[in-house]
């Protein structure tokens, strides 16, 4: 028989070292826990990683300092191209994390760092969405406004061509474009072009604005028209006109022969300037004299009087000038594609690259080039004293003072914009082609300006001819421009 008493010593033990490894035990699993858990995360994120850098994308990354999955900056394009067409052809879109956790056995922790995973990844794919689809918008508008401008351009060629008999060609001749609606002799506008072509200030027009503007007295003077003391003033009968005051005589020849010589040239873009002087005694502009001496202007001073013209916008320089590689010949692909409208300022921006290299007007398109050095988007701004009549496209030649005169002794700085643009050109109005040669083969261009001047200026005695050495300048540049013309027919002289 066992003694009760003896046996409980060994229950007790037994016990105690039963208690002792249980609690070890659970000690350890719960030691263990958060270890097994983040390795299991951590697990679940290099399946990630690795199937997604198998897939060629480097959509997910670890970070060794949190132990947690970060989306690198160069997947976002990707993760927007995945979201994008996940929902587009595939219905709700599935999220890969969730895939591959889901294949594990899962903790609390575990789910609960699934579902932030999911959250973040989700939100991350919205937002990529957004992205995708609103520059896919961008994408597809800028598609289309290109798209759209193309198709305006060659309906609008077209439809006008049509209706108004200029056919749209398609083919070329070995040399120049042969189209006889657009181009005559290779390198002339067409007949066709000159007699739709703005008529600008004719012979008859400017008689009568002549005439009135001599025999009319100024009722106002206000600020405007340029230049410090220059000024607008109104006639009798409230139409205006821009008065040049200027200390210099020369730029005054410079804007009353540049008009003339445009006259010659049968370049009828320039507007019509008269002389005057100033007297406020005199009935002519005895109603401003007291404007007279605010505006500092001097008694017997002769001023140069130019029709003010209405309903002006701003004009740029054609696509065909505007950079370093300019070219305007007459070839398909540089005409092909324009309509009647940008045509028709073509026509009359042949004759301003003319004019401005003889007058060698810097004050104009060499304005804008010279800047270039300083804003390199000032080719696509307006051109610098250059408007365009609203109504009919007549381009306004104004503000030539700088021409023949003051121009002249800045050809080293400013010559080389000249040559550029003359060179570029090999399409040219026929008249003004036939007066170049006219006036080169004769050689008498400072003769027959000055007796022009004479002829239509009541007042020449107040201004002197052009000095000798700048006609001798203006019969080079003349000859320049005949050679070019010359260039361009052996050029393109039709088969």
């Amino acid at each position: 028989m066992v003694n009760p008493t003896a046996t409980m010593p060994r229950l007790s033990a037994l016990l105690a070292i039963g208690l002792i490894f249980s609690v070890w035990t659970l000690l350890g699993t719960y030691l263990q826990l958060p270890n097994s858990v983040n390795q299991d995360i951590i697990n679940s994120q290099i399946v990630v990683e690795k199937r997604e850098t198998e897939g060629n994308s480097a959509f997910f990354d670890i970070d060794g300092r949190n132990r947690r999955a970060i989306r690198k900056p160069s997947a976002i394009l990707e993760s927007s191209e995945q979201a994008f067409s996940g929902t587009l052809f595939n219905g709700t879109k599935t999220n890969k994390n969730e895939k591959i956790l889901e294949s594990k056995p899962v903790s609390k922790h575990d789910m609960l760092q699934q579902d932030k995973l999911t959250l973040v990844d989700t939100l991350d794919d919205s937002y990529a969405l957004k992205a995708r689809i609103t520059r896919n918008q961008k994408r597809t508008r800028t598609r289309h406004k290109l798209t759209e401008r193309q198709q305006y351009t060659n309906e609008q060629f077209t439809a006008k061509s049509t209706s108004e008999g200029l056919p749209n060609v398609t083919h070329r001749t070995s040399h120049a474009w042969d189209n006889g609606n657009i181009l005559s002799n290779g390198i002339y506008w067409s007949n066709y072009l000159e007699e739709r072509t703005p008529k600008g200030f004719e012979d008859e027009h400017v008689r009568q604005w002549m005439q009135f503007a001599r025999n009319s007295s100024i009722v106002r003077m206000q600020d405007g028209c340029g230049r410090m003391q220059n000024r607008l003033l109104t006639f009798q009968n409230g139409s205006l006109t821009c008065c040049r005051y200027r200390q210099n005589m020369d730029q005054l020849q410079g804007e009353m022969f540049s008009y003339h010589l445009s006259r010659l040239l049968g370049i009828k873009n320039v507007p019509p300037s008269v002389l005057s002087l100033v007297r406020s005694n005199e009935w002519k502009w005895k109603n401003i004299s007291d404007d007279i001496p605010v505006a500092e202007w001097k008694e017997d001073k002769i001023v140069v009087l130019t029709e003010w013209i209405d309903h002006l916008k701003p004009a740029f320089i054609p696509e065909q000038f505007r950079e370093e590689t300019r070219k305007m010949h007459p070839t398909r692909e540089i005409l092909g594609d324009l309509n009647r409208e940008e045509l028709l300022e073509l026509v009359q921006w042949s004759d301003l690259v003319v004019f401005d290299y003889l007058t060698a007007n810097f004050d104009r398109v060499a304005n804008n080039m010279f800047n270039r050095q300083w804003n390199e988007f000032i080719m696509d701004s307006p051109t610098h004293n250059l408007d365009k009549i609203s109504d009919d496209g007549t381009l306004i030649f104004y503000d030539n003072e700088s021409g023949l005169l003051h121009s002249y002794r800045l050809l080293e700085k400013y010559s080389h914009f000249h040559d550029s643009l003359l060179n570029s050109l090999c399409v040219f109005r026929s008249s003004t082609a036939d007066a170049i040669k006219l006036i080169h083969e004769r050689k008498n261009i400072g003769e027959v300006l000055w007796e022009v001047f004479q002829r239509d200026e009541p007042l020449h005695r107040e201004m002197p001819r052009l000095p000798r050495g700048n006609v001798e300048t203006l019969n080079k540049r003349i000859s320049d421009v005949y050679q070019q013309i010359q260039k361009c027919e052996q050029l393109y002289r039709p088969n």
